[in-house]
């Protein structure tokens, strides 16, 4: 008999309605910034007390990076991640 119980991690990936599941988002995305999305999505609601993370990627100007990915979706002000 299967259980209908959910994991926490897995209540935790979805606690947002209308999200399309998160594995589904990272095996459907169609280019980088989806998938890097999806992938942060994925990585950070395994972190037990994670609040916000994000993906750089070198910008066109030397030694600047800028967001490729933000976690969660409306990620409060991610300055303090900048030390």
């Amino acid at each position: 008999m299967a259980s209908s119980a959910t994991s926490p991690a897995s209540a935790r990936m979805n606690r947002r309605s209308g999200d399309i599941p998160p594995w589904d988002a990272f095996v459907l995305a169609k280019n980088s910034d989806e998938f890097c999305r999806a992938w942060l999505g994925l990585i950070c609601s395994e972190v037990a007390d994670a609040r916000a993370a994000a993906i750089l990627v070198e910008g066109a100007e030397a030694q600047t990076f800028v967001p490729i990915a933000a976690w969660p979706k409306s990620a409060p002000d991610m300055s303090r991640l900048a030390a």
